[in-house]
């Protein structure tokens, strides 16, 4: 049970407003580490034969903290448009730094690639989501050719990716992130701008447009390098949105507040339906 300084903070405030009409299995492992831990959602009427697209979500946390029990919203925004939802814990700085993290979400999404299906997913419609360092850690996963390839996932099962207000282009050596990197590391070495595979899929970035934790530089950097390698790319701001209320409007019940969930929402569509 949550407590009452969890529920009246902002995330448990959240949870506790969203809807339950979905249901889910908690703390399934995708690796040996206390860490490496996954929920899965699932619309109420899933049904294994008819295999439904699947959403991966990361959170963020400057890579020191954060946890996916805070993301319930996200399973329920999610699940109620369709999607079976996975939302994914990662192993952690200063303990574990770049590319640890990014590993993690290479192998939860191998997990989904050989396990989704059994929860109603299909395999192959595979959509990547992150917020703030999870953007990070997505973009990184599925852009970096290496990550996907240590673990035997096809690249054309990802047909999405998703970042939201995420840091993938900056000077990690001047900012209070640096533990999360190696110490002898430069951005040339651990930036997704710099490391994207000419076959990567198509890639909606959002932006806040009074988000002043994380530039939307790092997005236009991103753009631009996609753009660079002819990957399709849609940078859209969501306008009087910081960091943390561009992340809160996915929840159904503050769709209202900021358009946050429809900008992805009608994103998917017109991918995956492509």
């Amino acid at each position: 049970m949550a407590s009452l300084t969890q529920f009246f903070s902002g995330v448990g405030f959240l949870n506790g407003i969203t809807r339950k009409d979905f249901t889910a299995q908690y703390n399934i492992a995708y690796g040996q580490d206390s860490r490496q831990k996954l929920d899965v959602y699932q619309p109420l009427h899933v049904s294994n034969s008819k295999p439904q697209p699947v959403v991966l979500f990361v959170h963020g946390g400057s890579w020191e903290e954060g946890s996916k029990d805070d993301y319930l919203f996200v399973g329920e925004s999610f699940t109620r448009a369709g999607y079976v939802t996975v939302v994914m814990n990662y192993r952690l700085a200063p303990a574990h730094t770049y590319p640890d993290y990014v590993q993690d979400t290479a192998l939860a999404i191998q997990w989904i690639n050989q396990n989704i299906a059994r929860y109603g997913g299909n395999p192959q419609q595979i959509v990547v989501m992150g917020h703030s360092a999870g953007a990070f850690n997505v973009v990184e996963a599925v852009d970096n050719s290496r990550w996907l390839a240590e673990v035997n996932v096809p690249i054309s099962h990802i047909k999405a990716v998703v970042g939201i207000a995420g840091p993938y282009s900056y000077d990690f050596r001047t900012d209070s992130t640096r533990d999360a990197f190696p110490a002898d590391a430069s951005p040339d070495q651990v930036m997704p701008d710099r490391h994207i595979r000419t076959d990567a899929p198509p890639h909606l970035l959002l932006v806040g447009s009074k988000d002043h934790r994380v530039n939307p530089f790092n997005a236009q950097r991103m753009q631009a390098a996609l753009q660079a390698r002819q990957i399709p790319v849609q940078l859209q701001t969501v306008e009087g949105a910081n960091h943390v209320s561009i992340m809160a409007a996915v929840a159904t019940r503050l769709s209202w507040y900021k358009n946050t969930r429809q900008q992805i929402l009608d994103y998917l569509a017109k991918t995956l339906n492509s």
